[in-house]
């Protein structure tokens, strides 16, 4: 196989600002960690050294990040809050040992997964007080679950309890417990709708239930490597598992790259056929239509067509 001479870059599914065309990479080897305005065509630096630290999350304005040092050093390693433009440092705080960090629908407060006292936890933080508001009965990374800007909620799954996961929202302010119809633990869970939960669980079953009602169910049999959940989006109604597969095109040898989607409203597993070969890795969601994997490759999902991230931007 030909090498793949792109730079390989990080990207977060939470790396889109969702009031203007700004989006967040780091590279581990060379770039640094940015943001990139694609409507101004400007990088701005926060990190020029990659080995610093890393960008975890963009505000929905597009104006603020979230990074994280990456030293094991557990006395200099801080979670900062950082202007883009002017890259100022607004709040450092090591609170925890920090792994993730995301912003929040409530200005000031974050959502953490560090160790503190050297015990993982999961726990939404105010930057401006300096106190843990609510730590989650469980950890799990925060990938597993989902934040939901309009409901104004993250979900994250149980790891120590079968059919169990946790619900903060952040309007109240207040955790409670959500027991789901199944048998094992869930891994991965999105709260879509009031009450209306879509999740994987242990036996690899996809199940969207909807005020403790299962609507729909059905074993994800299409792939049999995997050891954990597929991840996946959510995007117009359908279920995307990240991941490009490969399918036999009319009973042919030959191999063509494709999405498996899932709709929620039917419940049915379908696949996407990408017209391109060379098309491999994970994709999460980027500007517009488009999906992104980690060497910069792009797909409109709605027209099929591929493209790549122009070199200057790096």
């Amino acid at each position: 196989m030909k090498k793949n001479t792109q730079p390989e870059i990080y990207y977060s599914e939470y790396g889109v600002s969702l009031a203007n065309s700004r989006a967040f990479f780091c590279d581990n080897s060379s770039f640094g960690s940015f943001v990139y305005d694609f409507e101004e065509e400007k990088k701005y630096l926060v990190s020029k050294n990659p080995k610093t630290s890393e960008i975890m999350s963009l505000s929905t304005d597009g104006k603020r990040v979230l990074t994280i040092d990456t030293t094991f050093d557990t006395r200099k390693r801080f979670i900062r809050l950082v202007e883009v433009e002017t890259q100022q440092e607004l709040v450092v705080t090591k609170v925890a040992f920090g792994y993730e960090a995301l912003f929040s629908p409530v200005e000031d407060w974050i959502v953490i997964r560090g160790d503190i006292k050297r015990r993982e936890k999961v726990f939404v933080y105010n930057l401006k007080t300096e106190e843990i508001v609510y730590t989650f009965p469980g950890a799990h990374p925060l990938s597993y679950g989902h934040l939901n800007e309009e409901l104004q909620t993250f979900v994250l799954p149980n790891p120590r309890k079968k059919a169990e996961v946790f619900h903060f929202d952040f309007q109240t302010g207040e955790g409670r417990v959500v027991a789901l119809p199944s048998k094992r633990l869930i891994h991965r869970v999105s709260l879509i709708a009031e009450e209306t939960y879509f999740y994987i669980d242990g036996d690899y079953i996809a199940t969207l239930c909807k005020a403790g009602e299962v609507i729909w169910q059905i074993k994800l049999d299409f792939d049999s490597s995997l050891y954990y959940a597929p991840e996946y989006f959510i995007w117009e109604g359908k279920v995307y598992f990240s991941h490009v597969y490969d399918i036999v095109v009319e009973g042919k040898e030959e191999r063509q790259p494709c999405f498996y989607t899932l709709d929620l409203e039917k419940g049915s597993l379908e696949t996407i056929v990408i017209p391109k070969e060379k098309i491999f890795g994970s994709f999460l969601p980027f500007l517009g239509n488009q999906v992104i994997n980690k060497f910069g490759e792009c797909i409109d999902l709605q027209t099929l067509e591929s493209s790549r991230l122009s070199a200057v931007i790096f």
